[in-house]
């Protein structure tokens, strides 16, 4: 997470931030394949989730609470960070 120079200074900050990343790309991906699939909604444009602007909104101030409730509110939707690959 080399390119999140303003990390809040809450001990794991950097991982929950990189889980969250992965997490949102993860509901970005599919709320635009719903998006593109639905025929009342393909010529709209498309915006992200209330719960995607919710976590980027926490995450933006650094709110580690609300973080750290919203990915488990994301992680019983089925969102699961991606495993590391080991080296």
């Amino acid at each position: 997470m080399s390119h999140l120079n303003n990390l809040p200074s809450w001990p794991g900050a950097s991982e929950v931030y990189s889980r969250a990343y992965d997490v949102l790309e993860q509901m970005g991906a599919d709320d635009w394949k719903a998006h593109r699939s639905s025929r009342l909604t393909r010529k709209l444009p498309f915006s992200p989730s209330m719960e995607m602007r919710d976590l980027t909104e926490a995450l933006g101030e650094g709110d580690e609470e609300r973080i750290k409730g919203l990915m488990l509110l994301a992680h019983n939707r089925g969102y699961h960070p991606r495993k590391k690959e080991s080296s």
